[in-house]
């Protein structure tokens, strides 16, 4: 189990209930397993939709971009790197 911030509004809306009445292990349990075996394909490909609609997709600029741009500023602003790995789910190195 991974460790991430909530943001407070987040909690006052009921995340933290939400959460806890799981009971698949899963915090979303509703999310299918793609064809290529990741819970994350459905989600990568209405990513991809909504980055075209908005003229900002193009073939370089995936849905894990966001992680690595993460790790990037992290790496360029000299974060702890204790700091940037409870953001994503992979050693950053920063």
């Amino acid at each position: 189990m991974r460790k991430v911030p909530i943001h407070k509004t987040l909690i006052e809306l009921g995340f933290l209930t939400f959460a806890n009445a799981q009971s698949e292990g899963r915090l979303f349990p509703r999310a299918k397993l793609g064809s290529d075996g990741t819970y994350s394909q459905y989600y990568s490909k209405q990513w991809r939709t909504i980055a075209d609609k908005a003229g900002v997709y193009t073939k370089k600029s995936v849905f894990h971009s966001f992680r690595h741009s993460f790790i990037d500023a992290c790496r360029n602003a000299k974060i702890p790197d204790w700091t940037c790995t409870g953001f994503v789910p992979v050693r950053c190195s920063c």
